[in-house]
């Protein structure tokens, strides 16, 4: 939850990072340091709630459940901040992040996480973005895409669940 919360923050108290209108003004979109940090890691956190939502919904023991409300209100939280910083261009990237070639081998994500996160559009395996031949998005895009990609997990959680939603995120119509 440390995490959540402090990429809540860094979100809100950021003047420097606004994602609304960047590609009409030709102007840098750009990041602090911590949010560029922050982000990587928080895709992966996303991609392990979604991989394991029925067993963590499925909890019974009452301080569990404290622990699991606190953390579900700090991800919506955190999901919203992202949404208020504006809609921009959709961003999509032929290759794994650095943190996707990481896990890629990481077997407590599901199936569907690993689909969503490492496939490309022709059912193949993303290339790595060091191969030979690949051409890499400016850092600004790759920090587009991983905000994007924590805001259709937002979306994933709420429209495929299998047991009732545990989030109330406020934005409509997003991605």
């Amino acid at each position: 939850m440390v995490l959540l919360h402090t990429l809540r923050q860094e979100v809100e108290s950021s003047s420097q990072f606004h994602l609304a209108d960047s590609e009409l003004s030709n102007g840098p979109v750009s990041a602090s340091p911590t949010l560029c940090r922050l982000l990587p890691q928080l895709r992966q956190y996303s991609s392990w709630l979604l991989s394991n939502l029925v067993s963590l919904l499925s909890q019974t023991d009452e301080h569990v459940l404290v622990y699991q409300e606190e953390m579900w209100h700090a991800y919506v939280r955190c999901l919203n901040s992202l949404k208020k910083l504006g809609n921009a261009k959709i961003v999509d990237l032929a290759y794994l992040l650095e943190e996707d070639q990481d896990t890629i081998g990481f077997t407590a994500f599901s199936e569907s996480v690993r689909k969503w996160r490492f496939m490309a559009a022709d059912g193949l395996v993303k290339p790595a973005s060091t191969e030979e031949g690949i051409t890499r998005s400016k850092p600004e895009d790759e920090m587009l895409y991983r905000i994007q990609s924590l805001l259709r997990d937002g979306i994933r959680l709420c429209r495929d669940s299998v047991s009732p939603c545990p989030l109330a995120i406020v934005f409509p119509n997003v991605l």
